[in-house]
């Protein structure tokens, strides 16, 4: 499945179409402070424009980034895995997400093992605690979350015995994102 991941403006559906892919990544999450991203959250409008076209729709929280105006999300700790799986659950049911559907959770740094042990795994857990699926619980079926990151390093970090990381291509420049396939 071919997906486009964008967060600045909606995009029609039917140009997403158009241009050859099957679905996107919407983001169930805020715009942090200082950006205004006008497709951030997805609304129950633009979901069901999207599901009419026939594009398919994963949902995908982030709230801050590395050097952003918030910092990096799996910095927040068990405490803040559970509100912000909270927040993805509550933005992906008002846009019409299924209740089995997995959410991704942006890990937009460059982690090593080390980091991903001490923080990152506290952070899934908090998130696990309100959507299920035990880190150690390797059933397709038990897991509703998973690692959605840019850069390879991190994936290589998680491994995947830990989780089903999901990955996105980093873009040449700030101007344009990637396209990937999943």
């Amino acid at each position: 499945m071919r997906l486009i991941d964008f967060a600045a403006r909606k995009i029609r559906p039917h140009d997403i179409k158009a241009a050859g892919f099957d679905g996107v990544v919407a983001y169930v999450s805020e715009s942090r402070p200082g950006a205004n991203f006008g497709a951030k959250p997805i609304t129950r409008e633009y979901a069901d424009e999207l599901r009419a076209q026939g594009v398919q729709i994963i949902s995908n929280f982030q709230f801050g980034k590395p050097g952003g105006s918030a910092p990096s999300d799996f910095t927040r700790g068990f405490d803040g895995g559970v509100q912000d799986a909270r927040t993805a659950l509550g933005l992906h049911e008002a846009a019409g997400g299924s209740d089995s559907a997995p959410i991704l959770f942006s890990v937009d740094d460059d982690i090593d093992l080390g980091t991903w042990n001490r923080v990152g795994v506290e952070w899934f857990r908090g998130i696990n605690s309100v959507l299920g699926g035990p880190m150690d619980e390797l059933s397709q079926n038990q897991h509703r979350n998973t690692p959605y990151s840019s850069t390879l390093p991190t994936l290589s970090a998680v491994g995947p015995s830990r989780v089903r990381p999901a990955y996105q291509q980093r873009a040449a420049d700030d101007n344009h994102r990637a396209q990937h396939t999943t």
